[in-house]
């Protein structure tokens, strides 16, 4: 992990000239000589995506103290995995995206709410993957795949809720901008 954070700092710092020419290529103002630093609104840098797919591959892969454990470990290493493949898809997709016409709108990839979703079940899945909460779901007689279908639809509500907040959001403000 030590290592993976110093790869990604290094990369960080010799894209900053990639990160400023594509970000001047997408601006159309005059007065662009002025600027000093500007960033197109994402790094490329592959580091945080390896850091969490590596921890994806290691807690699906290691052996807990029972059986029930080591499957709910393995749901939440995938989940993880899954996040970062679909946001490798997001990294190459605004590498081909040409330049938005408006640039302080953020790109909406759709990509993203897979990541999202993947992201926060699998954090879900981890939380309960803690001793105690192993050994009540044993007593209970409760199998990793009902857990798995709870955390889902936890998560599938949660982000729904949040989707109607921000739908609603931009409707406000598409009403507000009418009427101005």
């Amino acid at each position: 992990y030590i290592g993976c954070g110093l790869c990604g700092v290094i990369t960080e710092s010799k894209l900053a000239s990639w990160r400023y020419e594509r970000a001047m290529v997408k601006a159309t103002d005059s007065g662009t000589s002025r600027i000093v630093k500007a960033s197109p609104g994402f790094s490329p840098n592959p580091f945080p995506i390896l850091t969490i797919f590596w921890t994806g591959i290691l807690m699906s892969k290691h052996q807990q103290a029972s059986h029930l454990s080591t499957e709910i470990h393995t749901q939440w290493g995938n989940m993880f995995i899954l996040g970062c493949a679909f946001r490798f898809f997001s990294y190459i997709l605004l590498l081909l995206i040409p330049g938005d016409k408006n640039p302080t709108k953020p790109l909406r990839l759709i990509t993203e709410l897979i990541v999202s979703f993947s992201l926060l079940c699998g954090g879900l899945i981890f939380m309960e993957s803690c001793d105690p909460i192993i050994l009540a779901f044993e007593y209970r007689g409760f199998t990793s795949m009902f857990t798995l279908n709870i955390s889902l639809g936890v998560i599938t509500l949660l982000m729904a809720w949040e989707m109607a907040l921000f739908a609603f959001k931009d409707w406000l403000l598409q009403r507000g901008t009418k009427k101005l």
